[in-house]
């Protein structure tokens, strides 16, 4: 009992940090859930209680296949996920003991009577089973399927309202960014917090989803953005026509350019999708570890947990001289949203980038998906920043002089499927 409490401890200090988790206001109309076992701040950063401590949490949540006879520690070794969906009370047990938190599905639970008896039913078995604490969200996949059931959604709401009170936050993962939209201009708050897909099967050669991360933040609604989900397994048969792993080595490098944008927790669908790959035999399968190590030493320095992109920096791969040899720098336009944040184009270099500022230093998350490296021509706004830099250093991995650097401009080569943490000195 004892190694497998001490287990859990340390699987948990992999994806968090200790902090008081203050409910935190930014000014940028989301509401904050302020829950008995989870809190959600309105940028999204999720906190969790653990032995009476509250601490920084980062969700990356793989939803399965039932094929794993309820041995579910294949997707916590090593620390690769730290969630997964469940399906009911016995479920979610297993999923404790394999050291993750659950996100229990409200989606097969039927409308009226038979709706509020199973769902009621399944949160009593989960109190009674001491599992409210390894219960992460509730979860609404909303999309498609009763995109217009107001009534069944409002019943989900109550249910939940009566059964856990102000407990865990209810996430609504959107099809579309449209389907928030269709939400809010309803005036139906029937979410806590919301994500998206940030990279779709059906779009595999051009994956669009980091910017639609943005795309919440900046819609009219008041729900904290949390999760990005990345996907293979739909489209049916069409799949045999493709790789059995159709997203390989850009995996790693699209979740966190989600995190660049602003994603504050990542999920996968899924285990033995249509594919019919299990999840350790995707190429991607190694890159987890890092991009968790990765994310939990951002978290340390509370770059992951601030505002993003309160400065731009203005990118391109290709530098371009006119004829009177100006140096002209292509495609990455920024535009600020409603909020003030700037919208980081994505969609043309394959490359995202992401800015941060802690305690007045500058951070940019910059992320490449390319299948080769990369050489960025960057010129940053340090009006925006707050002061003029003379050097950058990799964050991560603690080098010094990393890029070449003159007039608030700096030069800098990313290899493939990789990220970088940029800082400025």
């Amino acid at each position: 009992m004892f190694l497998k409490y001490l287990a859990f401890i340390i699987l948990v200090s992999l994806f968090s940090s200790a902090d008081n988790c203050a409910k935190l206001e930014y000014a940028n109309g989301k509401i904050p859930f302020d829950g008995v076992y989870v809190k959600v701040d309105s940028l999204g950063n999720v906190c969790t209680k653990e032995s009476g401590e509250w601490r920084s949490f980062f969700p990356v949540c793989i939803y399965a296949d039932k094929q794993r006879d309820h041995n579910y520690t294949a997707y916590s070794v090593e620390g690769r996920f730290n969630c997964m969906i469940a399906w009911n009370a016995s479920n979610l047990r297993h999923i404790k003991n394999a050291q993750m938190k659950g996100i229990l599905d409200t989606d097969p639970y039927q409308d009226g009577e038979a709706l509020e008896g199973q769902l009621a039913s399944e949160i009593q078995k989960i109190k009674k089973q001491g599992l409210m604490n390894s219960l992460l969200f509730y979860y609404t996949d909303y999309e498609r399927k009763r995109i217009d059931s107001w009534d069944w959604h409002q019943e989900k709401k109550d249910i939940l309202a009566k059964e856990d009170p102000q407990g865990h936050p209810h996430y609504y993962l959107n099809g579309h960014p449209w389907s928030v939209e269709k939400i809010y201009k309803s005036k139906k708050n029937i979410s806590d917090i919301i994500g998206t897909y940030s990279y779709e099967r059906w779009n595999q050669y051009q994956p669009n989803g980091p910017k639609r991360i943005i795309k919440l933040e900046s819609s009219k609604q008041n729900n904290p953005v949390v999760m990005a989900q990345l996907n293979y397994g739909v489209g049916g048969d069409k799949l045999y026509k493709y790789p059995k792993d159709p997203i390989g080595r850009r995996f790693a490098p699209i979740a966190m350019a989600s995190v660049a944008q602003g994603a504050k927790g990542i999920a996968f669908w899924k285990d033995y999708g249509s594919t019919k790959t299990a999840i350790e035999d995707n190429t991607w399968w190694d890159d987890l570890p890092k991009f968790n190590a990765d994310i939990k030493k951002m978290m340390q320095a509370n770059i992951i947990q601030s505002p993003h992109n309160p400065f731009s920096i203005t990118c391109d791969s290709h530098y371009y001289i006119d004829k009177y040899h100006r140096n002209i720098v292509l495609d990455n336009i920024y535009k600020k949203d409603i909020f003030g944040y700037y919208l980081i184009p994505d969609d043309i270099l394959n490359i995202s980038i992401g800015t941060r500022v802690v305690e007045k230093k500058g951070y940019a998350i910059i992320s490449n998906w390319n299948s080769s490296s990369q050489k960025l021509h960057c010129q940053v706004d340090t009006k925006e920043l707050g002061y003029s830099f003379t050097k950058l250093n990799n964050f991560i991995d603690n080098k010094e002089d990393i890029g070449l650097v003159k007039k608030n401009t700096f030069i800098i080569n990313i290899q493939a499927y990789s990220w970088i943490v940029v800082e400025f000195l």
